[in-house]
């Protein structure tokens, strides 16, 4: 998979966990992960190809890569960080913090847009 494909699928799957948080805030409780696991920054699939083997080593000499990784670790603190809001009954805090206006909103739209801009960067420097 090509990385512009590889960072859209890490779009799409990072948006689904503002959907699990808002679900574990509504039932007070995680059915499938726990805050721990959550807070680890290579389980899930992007984590996974972020820090594997798949990555051209040209594009992870680029800026944005490092970049990317620490953003993407601060993502999984703070949805980790929510989930034990919503797990420990503190349901407006967790709410707040997924206000469009609130952290995970701001560190969301930042990584995304730091992807976009790695992919672009490699596109431009692959040619």
């Amino acid at each position: 998979m090509s990385l512009q494909n590889e960072i859209q699928s890490a779009i799409e799957a990072h948006a689904q966990w503002k959907i699990n948080l808002l679900n574990a805030i509504d039932a007070g409780r995680s059915a499938s992960v726990v805050p721990e696991v959550v807070a680890q920054d290579n389980a899930c699939p992007f984590g996974q190809w972020l820090f594997g083997e798949d990555i051209p080593e040209k594009a992870k000499e680029l800026e944005q890569y490092a970049r990317c990784l620490s953003l993407h670790k601060e993502f999984h603190v703070l949805a980790s960080t929510i989930l034990l809001l919503a797990i420990e009954g503190r349901r407006l805090e967790a709410l707040d913090a997924l206000r469009d206006t609130g952290e995970y909103h701001t560190l969301s739209s930042k990584l995304i847009h730091l992807m976009q801009e790695w992919a672009a960067a490699f596109e431009k420097a692959d040619q």
